[in-house]
């Protein structure tokens, strides 16, 4: 006659198995949301990689928001499957807030798929921080495109006042000074004449020589201090530069005179 198992011995295998499972059913979710996010990162590399290749062979970014089959996407006989081989997009996997899909919106709303940006061929992942893992401090795709947009500079030398100043001054320096009328100013620092045209931030650079001037914008005013600690302002309609001189280093107010040194650091446009 068999012997049966005892309450206690059933109590006990029921234990076991309770914390096998409590062990391995993480696991096995960390490893799958772990495994989504990696599905998700290669599709985007591989996308991103396509789509440069693509506009560096036609001068254009394919239109994939517009075209289910992404075999019909041609330019100059080129097919952007050419260098994508797949005929659709890839879908992102579910998630506990999204459903599997490979849909594109230019506007993100985190509900899955992709966030493409046509004009400048940027394509993203439509979802929140965190979708998979729930960590929303490694798993991270929707700052992917607010920094970009952030980073993005008003010119080939920057956006501020000290980054522009500080790089015409370093091409001064390295590339020997320039002449100092019409377009040779800026193309004899191998810079283009039209991108300094307009005034940056409300101010004009008009590099010439061993000398930077600038020059407020109409209807603004510089105001800086004096190396005696006296306010000085400059407005527009004086026609007047503030002017760094490279020959000493110093910045002054309208000319080059030693009771017109400025500390430049004090500038302020209003």
């Amino acid at each position: 006659m068999k012997k049966a198992f005892t309450i206690i011995e059933l109590l006990i295998v029921i234990s076991v198995i309770g914390l096998l499972s409590a062990i391995a059913i993480p696991k096995f979710t960390e490893v799958n949301s772990s495994a989504k996010v990696a599905n998700v990162q290669g599709n985007l590399a591989n996308l991103r990689t396509a789509i440069g290749v693509y506009y560096v062979k036609t001068s254009s970014y394919p239109d994939i928001e517009n075209n289910e089959d992404l075999g019909d996407i041609i330019d100059s006989e080129t097919k952007f499957t050419d260098f994508y081989n797949r005929s659709t997009m890839p879908d992102t996997p579910s998630s506990d807030t999204t459903s599997e899909t490979n849909n594109i919106v230019s506007d993100r709303d985190n509900t899955g798929g992709w966030l493409y940006f046509y004009d400048e061929g940027n394509i993203y992942a439509n979802l929140e921080n965190g979708t998979y893992t729930g960590d929303e401090s490694t798993e991270i795709w929707e700052e992917e495109d607010e920094s970009e947009t952030e980073t993005e500079d008003l010119t080939s030398l920057g956006s501020t006042f000290e980054e522009i100043s500080s790089a015409i001054i370093s091409l001064m320096q390295t590339l020997g000074y320039g002449r100092t009328w019409g377009d040779y100013r800026y193309t004899d620092l191998g810079l283009d004449p039209e991108e300094w045209a307009e005034a940056i931030e409300h101010i004009y650079y008009k590099p010439g020589g061993s000398t930077l001037a600038i020059e407020p914008e109409d209807g603004y005013t510089f105001i800086v201090t004096d190396s005696d600690g006296n306010t000085r302002e400059l407005s527009s309609t004086l026609n007047w530069n503030l002017i760094y001189n490279d020959l000493d280093g110093n910045w002054y107010y309208h000319t080059i005179d030693e009771d017109n040194i400025i500390d430049i650091s004090t500038l302020q446009v209003i």
